[in-house]
């Protein structure tokens, strides 16, 4: 188990290269420049008004997740393209679940790996929508507490 922690000021240069890597590496679909030039946004607006945490290894930040508490939605879970495939991801959702009773994500249909990994973690395809910043079809999905318990 690594150390799950709330994040601090000086994490944040670390948790933007992260999601830059991992956005490029993740969303192929998407042109890179894309998300270059979504890296303010997310330094200035979207990490400040979300609730993060990251997660260390060997004292140094391999992931971070993003939680809109208010209305329970994930925003972003990353982990570092190198720190991929060591259940990272897993602990930091399930850290994230054992102090939630509902989350809700929107996530690319075409990520098929981040898909199955919701899925695995007992999320429930809603509904399919639109990125209207990408113009790519999403899942909206949903997990709650109770769909646990009907598994």
């Amino acid at each position: 188990m690594h150390l799950i922690r709330a994040a601090h000021a000086d994490d944040i240069t670390q948790m933007l290269k992260i999601w830059l890597d991992a956005s490029t590496q993740a969303h192929h679909f998407i042109p890179a420049y894309f998300w270059q030039a979504q890296l303010c946004n997310m330094r200035d607006i979207y990490l400040p008004m979300a609730e993060n945490h990251v997660i260390e290894q060997n004292g140094l930040v391999t992931g971070f997740v993003s939680l809109l508490k208010e209305v329970h939605y994930l925003a972003a879970l990353f982990v570092a393209p190198e720190s991929q495939a060591q259940g990272l991801g897993s602990q930091l959702l399930q850290f994230l679940q054992k102090q939630s009773t509902e989350l809700n994500l929107q996530v690319y249909t075409a990520n098929t790996n981040a898909v199955q990994f919701y899925q695995k973690h007992a999320f429930q395809i809603v509904r399919e929508s639109m990125d209207v910043h990408t113009e790519q079809p999403q899942f909206d999905m949903y997990w709650s507490v109770h769909s646990l318990s009907n598994q």
